[in-house]
């Protein structure tokens, strides 16, 4: 499973791109395709659409994982840890980043359900409380 935690580390700054879909009008400029960059003129359409082929390849390789494990990292079934902390608010936002479903990936979906069932994550995306 050393695979996963290297996968992981270098992955989840990747994941954060529904931020810059999200938040950045211009999100050609601070795309990356992997097989061009999206700073050569093109709309920020083709750099979103290179995002979210980048993400369902990630998406793929998690679920793959995740397949026989509950979590990212550890012994046997996997240990919720700081590698699941660090995934969950991306991959939970995944619509932000234009992907409608976890469907395709089930592995990934049920880690997804498993990580929100925690009270002690439900408490923090229950925040600020709604008033």
């Amino acid at each position: 499973m050393h695979y996963l935690r290297a996968f992981v580390k270098m992955y989840v700054p990747f994941l954060a791109h529904d931020h810059i879909l999200t938040y950045h009008s211009l999100a050609s400029q601070y795309s990356i395709d992997r097989k061009s960059h999206c700073m050569n003129g093109h709309g920020s359409r083709d750099c979103q659409s290179g995002y979210v082929n980048e993400t369902k390849r990630v998406y793929s390789v998690l679920n793959k994982g995740l397949r026989d494990r509950h979590y990212l990292v550890g012994p046997g079934k996997g240990t919720y840890s700081i590698a699941d902390m660090n995934c969950f608010p991306h991959i939970n936002r995944h619509a932000n980043g234009g992907i409608d479903s976890l469907d395709e990936w089930p592995g990934l979906k049920a880690w997804i359900g498993r990580v929100a069932a925690r009270e002690q994550v439900q408490s923090g995306l229950n925040l600020p409380p709604a008033s």
